[in-house]
């Protein structure tokens, strides 16, 4: 959790965006097949991810290739009706993308989402630790090169060559950035 000051009072922020997490449990209370007796919604927290399952697969014509591109399928109308008229629900077939933005937007990995047996899940990762002013330094120089070389990102930043290529590494790991090419013409650049 990082700590941010504004004004008199602290704000705290969560690794993972605190509305990818509300919109992935809305989804599971909302969604999930409410004909498995004996189920229940999960919020599971580990050191390194968090994961919200819910009962039942996606519904029949909406398959995990096609989650964040509008596809949406209400299969509890009323629990969806209410949640709409609460405010917890906003126009159907947008949570997914809208959950994905904002974990690009963080630089965190972006969720992954699965159906391991009659379940679906969300796993949301956090960030490994990383100095972020230092990974702020690199995202600046890749930015105003489009792609570099870790060796570059060594000379200009003045840090040894396995520093950064440990930096590259945990921030590919967190989406964050990805590798072009191979072998001596390895480059880095921003990940879309």
């Amino acid at each position: 959790m990082n700590i941010k000051i504004k004004k008199i009072e602290r704000e705290d922020q969560l690794e993972i965006p605190e509305l990818s997490i509300r919109e992935a449990v809305i989804n599971a209370i909302c969604h999930r097949d409410y004909s498995i007796i004996g189920s229940s919604t999960k919020i599971d927290i580990f050191n390194d991810r968090l994961e919200i399952i819910s009962p039942g697969n996606l519904p029949v014509g909406i398959t995990l290739d096609e989650l964040g591109q509008g596809a949406s399928e209400i299969r509890n109308k009323l629990i969806a009706k209410a949640f709409r008229r609460f405010g917890y629900m906003e126009k159907l077939g947008t949570g997914i993308s809208r959950m994905l933005s904002l974990c690009h937007k963080a630089g965190v990995p972006l969720p992954i989402f699965e159906e391991p047996g009659r379940y679906f899940k969300v796993t949301f990762f956090r960030r490994k630790d990383i100095n972020i002013e230092f990974e702020n330094n690199i995202i600046e120089q890749i930015k105003k090169s489009k792609e570099m070389k870790a060796k570059e990102l060594s000379n200009i930043l003045n840090v040894h060559p396995n520093t950064i290529l440990n930096y590259l590494r945990v921030m590919i790991d967190n989406g964050i950035i990805e590798k072009i090419d191979k072998g001596p013409n390895v480059r880095y650049r921003l990940k879309l």
